[in-house]
């Protein structure tokens, strides 16, 4: 299988920046200024996209700028932009881009991308103050890696994240967003894992500065648990809150996001509580909704983190992750249905025993065991016990006429839930060549989803 494969470093200007450093990976010797440089030159084979992560505060070490030695061994045009940045700082960070693009390790990676700070720095006779949280940074990397995700989302993809150069503080936030990316590559892959993409940490030997030793690259592959549980409670739709955090006042996309969000709470709590007849009648959102949705809450991020360098936005990063999550799982969810031939019927109708067939595939993949045994339970018993077909009409009839000589009652709740949502007032059931077909009553819609919400 080819992949492509993404390298993703902490970009480092120091003392020994441009020092060549001699690294080993399995038996394979590689001599470059970076470890991540050597993995790239070890997938050779596959097509590598090496990419930087700069803090923007790399440039504001006057210790750096100040020591001859170092002035001497970087280049003249490398030289007057670190000047620059120093004399006019808000000129800098108005578009570190600029100056990162001089950096000698851009010149030899795929990309780079610019993300915030922490700390106070010195400008020799003054000092810098960064007004940024580690949850933006870390929200700043999830983003980009979430991006390069749906750039690549129909190949197999391959993230090595290398962990060998940077602050603490970086690192950490770089762990962090790939762990949180991992999971939301779990989530939308359910069914099919061969595009998923494989994601692990890559760190050499600690590297001593001015040795002449062979430093030896490790890997550590991610490892991500996900369940079958919803990132998001009805209270999260009702009160609207991730869709106010995540629309930035585009009424479009506030609308876009607000439906896509009840649409998988409408679909996980009918596969969480066994109503599959939901899911035949009302169907569910194309995957293409999904994914442009996400395209379009990303540019309106990383147009909000561009704005400003020197003071990060300060988003709510637990709102945010989970509103990725929950679009996540519904790709995933979606993704499943549609491999497995679970399709929007309208009002027309399904065949029971179709429907159970099908589910018990759907329900093997996200190991809702209990939910196999219920539906099965509620099939058999109205097809084999309490439905003669014979008395059955060819045009849909309620279900409740040809159960307990047709006493009719309210729509009822407990028994919607009880019964995987065949509940006998709001049921209907016909009959065509020999197979029982069944529906929801049209007028019923509303109860049923307020149902469905309120069963999350």
């Amino acid at each position: 299988m080819s992949y492509t494969t993404f390298i993703f470093q902490i970009g480092r200007i120091d003392f020994n920046f441009l020092q060549s450093i001699k690294f080993k990976i399995g038996e394979s010797s590689f001599t470059e200024t970076l470890s991540s440089l050597a993995l790239r030159e070890y997938y050779e084979n596959e097509n590598v996209k090496n990419i930087l992560i700069y803090p923007v505060s790399l440039v504001f070490s006057s210790h750096l700028l100040d020591n001859p030695k170092f002035r001497d061994f970087i280049s003249k045009d490398f030289l007057n932009a670190f000047e620059r940045a120093f004399t006019e700082p808000d000129a800098y960070l108005a578009n570190p881009t600029e100056f990162f693009e001089k950096h000698p390790h851009s010149k030899e990676v795929d990309s780079f991308f610019v993300i915030h700070s922490l700390g106070t720095y010195s400008l020799r006779e003054s000092t810098i103050s960064f007004d940024c949280t580690y949850d933006d940074i870390v929200l700043e990397i999830f983003v980009y890696l979430i991006e390069t995700y749906l750039n690549h989302v129909n190949y197999p993809t391959r993230y090595v994240i290398d962990i060998s150069s940077g602050h603490n503080v970086y690192i950490s936030a770089l762990i962090e967003a790939v762990r949180q990316f991992g999971v939301f590559t779990e989530l939308a892959s359910w069914k099919d894992k061969s595009k998923k993409p494989t994601v692990a940490f890559a760190f050499s030997d600690p590297i001593i500065p001015g040795s002449d030793f062979t430093y030896n690259i490790h890997f550590e592959p991610l490892s991500v648990k996900t369940f079958f549980a919803a990132p998001i409670h009805s209270a999260d739709f009702t009160q609207n809150s991730i869709v106010k955090s995540l629309s930035f006042g585009d009424k479009n996309l506030k609308k876009s996001l607000r439906g896509l969000i009840e649409n998988f709470i409408l679909t996980y709590s009918a596969l969480k509580n066994s109503i599959p007849l939901y899911i035949y009648q009302f169907g569910y959102d194309d995957e293409g909704t999904i994914k442009q949705c996400l395209e379009e809450i990303i540019a309106n991020l990383k147009k909000r983190f561009q704005e400003n360098y020197r003071c990060s936005p300060k988003f709510q990063r637990d709102t945010l992750v989970r509103a990725f999550l929950v679009l996540a799982m519904y790709w995933g969810i979606i993704k499943t249905l549609i491999e497995i031939g679970v399709q929007k019927s309208n009002y027309n109708g399904i065949a029971i025993e179709d429907m159970k067939v099908a589910f018990d595939r759907v329900y093997d993949v996200f190991q809702l065991v209990p939910n196999k045994t219920l539906l099965g339970r509620e099939v058999s018993d109205l097809t084999e016990v309490k439905l003669n077909k014979e008395e059955l009409h060819s045009e849909f009839r309620p279900l409740y006429l040809f159960l307990d000589k047709g006493k009719t009652g309210s729509p009822d709740k407990r028994n919607f839930l009880a019964h995987s949502g065949l509940e006998r007032n709001i049921t209907m059931v016909k009959c065509i060549d020999n197979k029982i077909f069944i529906k929801y009553d049209e007028k019923h819609e509303n109860i049923i989803k307020r149902w469905l919400i309120n069963s999350l």
